[in-house]
């Protein structure tokens, strides 16, 4: 099961868990599998604009991410892609990554089954949404969900995600090991 501990609201993740890494200086990185729908969106330039706002913001907080749209899975710009292929991509590249921050302001399916794949490999996970949004009861009840952002608008969404970043790169503690 995921280990993790509460301390005053603060998620504290097990590092024998998550492949964080810590370079020379001290700087702590992990890694952010965003989900969220690409198909059939209701207005899809202006959803992958902020779909790529929200990783400016992983970036700048010192997260590496990944994104399928960004990485040849897109279905307008890879529509040739097989579904096997897409499939397999974004699932293993969930697999390498430390948490999962899923987009459930628009219906889908492929983003639900990534939620169910995270539980399975106790990859925690954070739901954006806007604000008067109805999310399924499923999606809000997986033991994985570690809690949501719910925004008013795209600034208001940038603004909690970088809070949520900041404090997860606070909670995060490395063993000491003397060799």
């Amino acid at each position: 099961m995921l280990s993790r501990e509460y301390s005053g609201g603060v998620l504290f993740l097990s590092p024998a868990r998550y492949a964080i890494m810590e370079v020379a200086d001290g700087t702590i990185y992990m890694r952010i599998f965003f989900g969220g729908p690409l198909t059939d969106l209701a207005h899809p330039e202006e959803t992958k604009r902020f779909y790529v706002r929200l990783s400016e913001i992983a970036r700048q907080n010192g997260f590496d991410y990944y994104w399928a749209f960004l990485n040849g899975t897109d279905p307008i710009k890879n529509p040739d892609v097989p579904s096997d292929v897409v499939y397999e991509t974004d699932l293993q590249e969930l697999g390498k990554s430390d948490l999962m921050i899923a987009y459930v302001g628009e219906p889908t399916t492929g983003t639900g089954q990534e939620i169910e794949y995270a539980k399975e490999h106790d990859i925690p996970v954070y739901l954006l949404y806007e604000s008067g949004k109805h999310v399924t009861r499923m999606v809000l009840g997986s033991p994985n969900v570690l809690g949501t952002i719910e925004f008013t608008g795209i600034e208001d969404a940038l603004g909690k995600l970088d809070i949520l970043l900041r404090e997860i790169k606070k909670s995060v503690h490395l063993p000491t090991v003397n060799v």
